[in-house]
């Protein structure tokens, strides 16, 4: 989103387009420098810190997702 903004208001304001492209393409590549390592680390969550109702309710889910696969593959066949 900020990419093409950045690009269109330094272009709009008289820069080259090629800068405003590279400046644009800057401000793009710090965010995602800024922002990727917050989404990297919301994947590697620690589970032990989950509470046991929580951690009951994943195995429940797992199961009937088992339970669909298994009832597939019997259709499958």
């Amino acid at each position: 989103m900020f990419c093409p903004l950045t690009f269109l208001i330094l272009y709009g304001s008289g820069v080259i387009w090629w800068k405003a492209l590279l400046s644009g393409l800057g401000v793009g590549v710090g965010g995602l420098v800024l922002v990727l390592p917050f989404i990297l680390s919301w994947g590697n969550v620690d589970r032990s810190l989950w509470s046991q109702e929580e951690h009951m309710k994943r195995q429940i889910r797992y199961r009937e997702k088992l339970r669909q696969w298994e009832n597939q593959e019997e259709d499958d066949r």
